[in-house]
């Protein structure tokens, strides 16, 4: 089984569309994707099916807008929904379950610090509560809990990409 762990690293962690193609033209498949903060933005769009040159495409949009609009600071600047909205429109709003490999992004809670796995549910949302770096994005409210970036906890998730069993599990 191959596992593929993609990390973070803001605007570096687009250079995972190159590792993308790289293996895409040595004929390695992975089997399931693990991304953190901007490697689950990469990662969500592999593992719903499209190939590293439509990924490439699909991230020339993303631009300042992306941020969305300035709120009122509680812990961010930004809300994020519209990365949620970028990752859902390119996944034809499909579920985690429903992409075409298996993917999990990783997230830290709030609350008490620790690493949280998503790999069930919205796509979006899960990406969006990777990938909410302190101080720019607001936390992402998920039932009871809050998530920001998964960087914090799990920079590159090879621990998490070798559990198949994922430690905690979000929906």
């Amino acid at each position: 089984m191959v596992g593929l762990a993609l990390g973070g690293g803001a605007l570096r962690g687009f250079a995972h569309i190159g590792v993308l193609k790289v293996l895409a033209d040595a004929g390695v498949a992975a089997d399931l994707v693990v991304g953190t903060s901007v490697g689950a933005v990469v990662g969500a769009l592999h593992a719903a099916g499209l190939p590293a040159d439509a990924i490439e495409k699909a991230t020339d949009e993303l631009d300042w807008s992306v941020f969305g609009h300035l709120v009122v600071p509680r812990l961010g600047l930004f809300g994020g929904e519209r990365i949620e909205e970028f990752i859902n429109r390119h996944v034809d709003y499909r579920t985690i379950e429903a992409l075409a490999m298996p993917f999990a992004a990783v997230a830290t809670d709030v609350q008490d610090g620790s690493l949280t796995v998503f790999n069930r549910g919205n796509t979006g949302l899960a990406v969006r509560a990777s990938a909410s770096v302190p101080v720019v994005f607001q936390p992402v409210r998920i039932g009871f809990r809050e998530y920001m970036d998964g960087t914090l906890v799990s920079p590159v998730p090879i621990a998490t990409a070798r559990d198949g069993r994922r430690r905690r599990h979000r929906g």
